[in-house]
């Protein structure tokens, strides 16, 4: 293997390597820790590889720049952290309601507002129950290692262009700074990206961006409406939206089961709290407990049918696992798990990290007879 294929990276500089070999050529961002390394590293190198990098004076104009190189055709990214992507609110339901594939990494900050930079999984809510405002909704992935960053980033940009979506990449400190081996081979590259996803030129020529489809045509659109019809075309156009993202569950979905063939027991966790969790499984495994694992990769839409599946036969407990308090994920599992099948919670925040031995200890108080 090449050496130009294999490179020992930050996780955010591998996120920003990653956009570049995935056809990136638009970058918009507001410095902002624990993200501002990706900033940092598309400064420096997308000018060498033809490619456009702006800071932009705030979040807001960010991700309306980004907003605007989709329209124009480019594969365009935005990043920040937590209360930046606060700022960022009101684009996103535009850029959802438009249509405008783009990709959009948060590197999740601690609690709410002005607080640290530690470890959390709190954008939970934010990011997959309404994307901005008005309820729209938008694929949310989370990785668990840098490979896995730097090949989300090309699968997003895949995704985003596909379905004409945005697509959201969330991630935290613990892995975004984590330095390790990434074998660049894996992630998307360019030739995936077809630049006539609107037109031959490449360009969105709806009459304005994200007008709404009249007919049974992809290419004849209108905003020129009277109030009754404008109603009903608004209604089938978040049809339309909320149709695109059940497609994009059932055709991209990325869950991974680990040890659950004869597994009594069920620990979920996703991104970093998921890396100590197969160690933890390990663990609790040698002590006697039959332990198995379900990592959702893809937060939104839900992976639903990994959790409905279970056996309250065979399982005895589920334990959600997850860097946020009040709880987020855990009543996403509690939703589809069967009711037959207990389930807890172990919950960490603060900056505090779900690592093995919060894990091991959370699920000996829970479920501590074998």
């Amino acid at each position: 293997m090449g050496s130009e294929n294999k490179i020992v990276l930050m996780g955010n500089d591998a996120m920003g390597e990653a956009a570049m070999r995935s056809g990136c050529k638009f970058f918009a961002g507001y410095p902002i820790s624990p993200q501002t390394q990706i900033l940092d590293y598309l400064a420096k190198n997308m000018p060498k590889r033809g490619c456009t990098f702006l800071q932009a004076d705030s979040e807001l104009g960010a991700i309306n720049m980004v907003i605007g190189a989709s329209i124009a055709g480019e594969r365009a990214m935005v990043a920040s952290s937590s209360t930046g992507l606060a700022l960022m609110y009101e684009a996103f339901a535009a850029a959802t309601n438009g249509g405008f594939p783009m990709l959009i990494v948060d590197v999740t900050r601690e609690g709410a507002a002005q607080t640290g930079i530690k470890a959390s999984q709190s954008d939970y809510n934010m990011l997959t129950k309404s994307f901005g405002d008005g309820g729209l909704r938008v694929p949310v992935l989370c990785p668990a290692t840098v490979q896995e960053l730097a090949e989300l980033v090309g699968l997003g940009f895949d995704i985003a262009d596909r379905y004409r979506t945005p697509v959201v990449i969330m991630t935290e400190p613990t892995t975004a700074q984590t330095i390790e081996a990434v074998d660049f081979s894996k992630v998307m590259p360019d030739k995936h990206y077809d630049k006539r996803m609107y037109t031959p030129s490449g360009r969105d020529t709806r009459p304005v961006p994200g007008s709404l489809r009249v007919e049974d045509s992809p290419h004849v659109y209108t905003n020129e409406f009277g109030p009754e019809t404008m109603q009903i075309y608004n209604m089938r156009h978040f049809e339309e939206i909320d149709a695109k993202c059940q497609e994009i569950g059932r055709n991209e979905m990325i869950c991974e089961e680990f040890m659950t063939e004869d597994a009594e027991y069920i620990i979920t966790a996703f991104g970093a709290p998921a890396r100590y969790g197969i160690d933890a499984v390990k663990e609790l495994r040698a002590e006697g407990y039959k332990v198995g694992m379900i990592r959702p990769v893809m937060l939104y839409p839900f992976p639903e049918a990994y959790f409905s599946k279970l056996d309250p036969s065979k399982i005895k407990g589920v334990m959600s696992v997850e860097m946020c308090i009040p709880v987020a994920f855990y009543h996403d599992v509690r939703e589809y798990v069967p009711d037959a099948i207990p389930v807890k919670s172990c919950a960490t925040a603060g900056g505090v990290i779900a690592d093995c031995d919060k894990i091991e200890e959370a699920f000996r108080n829970h479920f501590g007879t074998k």
